[in-house]
């Protein structure tokens, strides 16, 4: 059976039997310095359990060790790949560690390996959007090492990708987008070639350039030597949202998690483009502050900053 035909199968079971929740929702569009936000409104998304994740040791079980049988597609070496218990769109996967790993860690090589076979075994790259919450102020909620992936249409399903295209830089060269005004790092790459090796270098030189322009005095040690066994979050650290498909890669290190005393919690979907609110007044405040604004106040203002 196919890597498609699992997922389908496994998740329309665990739906029926109750191991899985779909949160519905409503899609709107809100264009802003070229992009076009997309904006779930998902009112029910308050019954889904709150993890509080703030970087302290917490007693809890952790939901990948031993991974829920009912939500699991598939075992490689290293890593599994699971179904998100509580979705907003159907193909929402996550690619666990089997073991304990930090959601600290920086991804290596071990992990793109397992992300490049999960594109490889659905066997249509476009319209998958794999996404790393790394931090206390990311929208992380497990420490157990995990990436996510969503399958959308296509390509140009995803806000920003588009706009991360029309970029004339060379292929894994670093470089920014006009339309943002907070510190992150691009890449492209050369999907027909891409491997595990390049994604690691790839993220290694994202995050040294993006972290540097908002501390230079950080060595390459201090922002990639981050013990993977640290059940705690390292004192310094600075939290970061990775997002990447089979054509680019983008860091953003995160300032704090949401926008002002309202429940706009951003996590690295929304540096895609893809904003979530849980009310009918969240979307209706979000469509007066517009989305740019809600992700100018996470993040690292490019012109506070030495580039």
């Amino acid at each position: 059976m196919s890597l498609s035909n699992q997922i389908r199968t496994i998740f329309d079971h665990s739906l029926a039997n109750g191991h899985l929740f779909l949160t519905p929702s409503s899609l709107s569009i809100l264009r802003e310095y070229g992009i076009d936000f997309q904006v779930r409104l998902a009112a029910a998304l308050g019954l889904k359990p709150k993890t509080q994740f703030n970087g302290a040791p917490k007693v809890y079980r952790n939901p990948f060790l031993p991974p829920d049988p009912n939500l699991t597609v598939s075992q490689l070496d290293t890593h599994n790949i699971l179904l998100n218990k509580f979705c907003i769109m159907k193909d929402h996967l996550l690619i666990t560690t089997k073991e304990f790993e930090s959601q600290f860690s920086t991804l290596n090589d071990k992990d793109f390996k397992a992300v490049l076979h999960v594109i490889n075994e659905l066997q249509k790259p476009e319209g998958l959007l794999f996404f790393y919450n790394c931090g206390s102020k990311s929208g992380a909620s497990v420490n157990h090492k995990h990436i996510q992936m969503l399958r959308l249409d296509n390509d140009d399903s995803i806000p920003i990708h588009s706009v991360v295209m029309a970029s004339n830089s060379n292929l894994h060269q670093v470089f920014q987008l006009k339309q943002f005004q907070f510190v992150h790092s691009c890449m492209k790459f050369n999907k027909e070639t891409l491997t595990n090796i390049q994604l690691e270098d790839a993220i290694k030189k994202l995050l040294i350039h993006s972290k540097q322009q908002i501390n230079p005095t950080l060595t390459t040690t201090d922002i990639l030597s981050i013990d993977p066994a640290s059940e705690t979050e390292p004192n310094g650290f600075i939290s970061y949202n990775v997002i990447f498909n089979s054509n680019w890669m983008m860091v953003v290190p995160r300032l704090k998690e949401g926008y002002q005393d309202l429940s706009f919690n951003i996590n690295s979907v929304g540096f895609a483009g893809m904003v979530l609110t849980k009310s009918e007044d969240e979307f209706n405040q979000l469509k007066v502050i517009g989305p740019m604004k809600v992700l100018n106040s996470v993040t690292f203002s490019l012109f506070n900053n030495s580039l």
